[in-house]
């Protein structure tokens, strides 16, 4: 059993510093730094710079307003709360859908290479979203979740119950190292991407089986976009291995026809005659070619099999 702790803010003077506000700024700034890292030109960084600035904003309405749709009794009626996401409420696949419309429409504008971006900022989004969960702990405690009996619960005001921001952090840490490992022995452009989303989707939606979250016939509206995640991520991967391997295949097979045995053959270089015996022998390493008396070395000459 663990103790169960939060610190939502600090005062430092006049000044009240959410913890999760300051976290969530950390998070963003690791996630953009390591991105742009992968930028080598000054219109790749350029660029790079505006893909995160625009993500960065959709991203926050998107995961604002979907925690704000899925927690709709908390919110009606007091609109400040709901643009007051400094102080935590925030659901990831909102951000991600909204940090998504953005970057595709100005990836499309400028008619960039949207999976090889996409696979550049993999990592820096698992980062990003580990460091924020660490935000989710400090700020509210960190989820807390259904009762347990394991020994890693925490004891929240006597029961001991699961805390799934402590899963997902780990989860998250564990991913982004999965991911840099990944990076260099990627089999296709996009595979760091789509992998990013099928490893979340599946494990995500374990974890929130131990959250009490709203259900909607039996499961969380974050279980129904991890499904959903799942079904697209798990099938453009077998597609894109499956168009890969058949690549492979072919380019295989035209190799193998193309490839043609070859044999060679010593021939007068006078003459071109392969009518030749060693001169004297060979003791002094000389041919002799029969044909026109030519006394000296041989040239070798390729011959199609």
């Amino acid at each position: 059993m663990l103790p169960y702790k939060s610190f939502i803010s600090w005062e430092i003077g006049p000044l009240t510093i959410q913890s999760f506000g300051v976290m969530f700024a950390i998070a963003i700034a690791v996630g953009v730094y390591l991105a742009l890292k992968q930028f080598k030109t000054k219109q790749e960084k350029e660029n790079g710079y505006n893909i995160a600035l625009l993500a960065v904003i959709f991203g926050l309405i998107g995961s604002r307003m979907l925690h704000v749709l899925q927690y709709w009794d908390l919110y009606k009626g007091n609109w400040f709360s709901i643009i007051n996401f400094i102080e935590g409420g925030l659901i990831w696949y909102g951000g991600l859908i909204g940090g998504l419309f953005a970057s595709i429409v100005y990836i499309k504008i400028k008619k960039l290479d949207f999976w090889k971006l996409a696979d550049i900022i993999a990592p820096s989004l698992a980062i990003g979203q580990a460091i924020g969960r660490i935000g989710c702990i400090l700020g509210d405690g960190g989820h807390v979740g259904k009762l347990t009996t394991m020994p890693w619960g925490f004891n929240v005001n006597g029961e001991i119950r699961h805390v799934t921001a402590w899963y997902s952090m780990i989860n998250l840490f564990v991913l982004f190292f999965l991911l840099l490992k990944l990076r260099k022995r990627k089999p296709f452009t996009g595979f760091l991407f789509l992998f990013y989303l099928f490893y979340y989707s599946i494990t995500t939606f374990v974890i929130d089986i131990y959250r009490t979250d709203p259900r909607y016939y039996g499961f969380t509206l974050t279980q129904y976009i991890c499904v959903l995640m799942f079904l697209i991520s798990g099938s453009l991967l077998f597609l894109n291995f499956r168009y890969t391997k058949k690549k492979m295949v072919k380019k295989k097979s035209e190799k193998s026809k193309t490839k043609k045995s070859v044999k060679t053959k010593e021939i007068c270089p006078s003459c071109k005659s392969k009518d030749i015996t060693l001169f004297m022998g060979g003791i002094f390493g000389k041919y002799k070619c029969k044909k026109c008396g030519y006394i000296g070395p041989l040239v070798v000459e390729e011959e199609e099999g």
